[in-house]
């Protein structure tokens, strides 16, 4: 029983973090290739971010599969990691300390790149 919990926590914390990594493939090949057409037909002027963060883009756009790869091996190394850790109560903090950290930095990367691109509306 302890060792299907101690999977679960593995499994979660891997498929939540890949769930987010989904939104910011998703953010920069949709999202920021619309609001850059957006700023082109208005002739609108970037700040220096929002140029940073198109460029950003157009790179995953052109080498979006050069990506998957890394995905997937730091996927199933965080998995690994997350599955060594045991149980115990020194270890659990480690475990969430390690999936936080991940999370927040991922969504700090969304919420910079969310920013950069309405701070550019008009």
């Amino acid at each position: 029983m302890a060792n299907r919990k101690h999977h679960r926590v593995a499994i979660l914390g891997t498929t939540h973090h890949l769930g987010l990594v989904a939104i910011l493939f998703v953010l920069y090949l949709m999202y920021v290739p619309t609001a850059k057409k957006s700023f082109d037909e208005n002739d609108v002027t970037l700040p220096w971010i929002t140029l940073n963060v198109i460029r950003i883009s157009n790179w995953f756009r052109e080498y979006w599969w050069s990506v998957l790869p890394v995905v997937v091996s730091l996927s199933i190394t965080q998995f690994m990691i997350l599955l060594k850790v045991d149980n115990r109560s020194n270890r659990v903090r480690l475990k969430l300390a390690w999936v936080v950290c991940i999370e927040m930095l991922l969504a700090l990367i969304g919420f910079a790149t969310l920013t950069a691109i309405e701070l550019a509306r008009p």
